[in-house]
């Protein structure tokens, strides 16, 4: 074995997801001003990369969410009218955003951003434990379990099963 590779496998892993590349435009001083997450992205990997903790961390962009994965949640007539643009007023102004595409990508790489990380701590801590083969009682090896994945990305509201 070697043993360089079998430390990087030891050392914790975190994988931050980040979806500052889909922005929305919006009119000066409004309340979700867009190039703060962008800021909060490069303060953290600035922050990680100069730091001395002997961590494995990768920074990834957000995949945007498929149909499938925003439909186990939302009704899909509401996201149908979403997507295409068929909203009524009185849905867009419950949304609190002109209907844009920048704003269907970003709302997207939202929540493909969150369910990713989900699926890619889990992910690698399976491949953790079948490629080194521990179990729970190996303290010896307590950092290859620690696997975490965060978004760095700002719920601009919460929407509801059919509204937003």
């Amino acid at each position: 074995k070697d043993e360089s590779s079998t430390t990087t496998n030891l050392l914790p892993y975190f994988s931050i997801y980040y979806n500052d590349v889909w922005e929305v435009d919006m009119p000066p001083g409004h309340r979700f001003p867009m190039s703060k997450y962008k800021k909060v992205r490069k303060a953290v990997q600035t922050h990680i990369n100069d730091s001395e903790q002997q961590i494995q961390c990768v920074f990834r962009v957000s995949p945007l969410a498929t149909f499938e994965q925003i439909s186990t949640t939302h009704c899909k007539e509401y996201i149908q009218r979403y997507l295409s643009g068929q909203m009524t007023e009185a849905e867009n102004r419950n949304i609190g955003f002109p209907w844009t595409l920048q704003h269907v990508n970003r709302t997207l790489s939202s929540t493909g951003g969150t369910v990713a990380a989900a699926c890619d701590a889990y992910e690698e801590y399976i491949r953790r434990c079948n490629t080194l083969e521990l179990d729970d009682s190996d303290d010896q090896t307590d950092n290859a379990h620690l696997c975490w994945s965060a978004h760095v990305a700002g719920g601009t509201h919460h929407a509801f099963r059919d509204y937003g």
